[in-house]
C-alpha cells in the first residue's frame, strides 16, 4: 500500500526523506533528496518545473517553515553567486522528530 504524503507539508516530507538518509541539513546540490521530496509532495505541482526552479522551489519552502537553521556557506571556483544556502534541521526539531 502506498504512504500517504498530501497531507504533511513539504518541510514535513523534507523531514522524514533526511531522517530515512540519515542527514540533517540539505543544500542546492542535492539533487537526489530534493527529488525525492518533490517526488512525495505530490499534492504540489513541484515535478513539473524545471529542475533548477523546482529545487530552488524547495529549499524556500524549508526556509519560511521555520524548522530549519539558514547558513551561508563560499564555495570557491562557482561562477556566479558564490554563496550556496544549507539548510540546517534546528536541535529541538530533530529531538521532536526522533521518534517519528
Amino acid at each position: 500500500m502506498r504512504k500517504r504524503y498530501w497531507d504533511k507539508t513539504v518541510a514535513q516530507i523534507a523531514i522524514q526523506v533526511l531522517k530515512e538518509n540519515n542527514c540533517d541539513w540539505i543544500m542546492f546540490g542535492d539533487v537526489i533528496l530534493l527529488d525525492e521530496i518533490g517526488l512525495r509532495a505530490a499534492h504540489t505541482n513541484l515535478m513539473k518545473l524545471h529542475p533548477l526552479k523546482r529545487h530552488s522551489r524547495i529549499l524556500d519552502y524549508l526556509e519560511k517553515s521555520g524548522l530549519f537553521n539558514v547558513d551561508l556557506v563560499k564555495l570557491n571556483g562557482i561562477m556566479g553567486n558564490p554563496y550556496w544556502r544549507i539548510l540546517k534541521l534546528k536541535e529541538e526539531i530533530k529531538k521532536e522528530y526522533e521518534n517519528i
